[in-house]
């Protein structure tokens, strides 16, 4: 398969690939001038991990795929954080009360 498309559009394409293989569009912004390629990244940190470091392991990732696969040269890359997923929020009921199944840790009645 070949990417279609002008120099942005490759680009874009490659630094999506690089990241995860999924179209990240909507949390990908990607703008090439004077041939540096400047890149926004805004992504869902699942707790615990630290956001710090989940950031900076990103920012280092598409320097990287712009660089080794774009071949440009890299511009800022800024990573926001735009929330924490928890994966207790897939377990609950939908008004976020938590689910009575018979095992939660209750005081024994006399």
């Amino acid at each position: 398969m070949h990417a279609l498309g002008g120099s942005a559009a490759r680009a874009f394409g490659a630094i999506r690939e690089a990241i995860s293989g999924a179209d990240l569009s909507p949390g990908v912004s990607v703008v090439i001038t004077d041939g540096r390629v400047s890149t926004g990244i805004s992504l869902v940190v699942e707790y615990p991990h630290e956001l710090r470091k989940v950031a900076d392991d990103v920012r280092a990732a598409v320097s990287t795929a712009i660089e080794t696969i774009v071949g440009m040269q890299a511009g800022a890359v800024d990573v926001t954080v735009k929330d924490v997923y928890l994966a207790a929020d897939d377990s609950g009921t939908d008004d976020g009360a938590p689910e009575e199944n018979g095992s939660a840790n209750h005081e024994p009645t006399e």
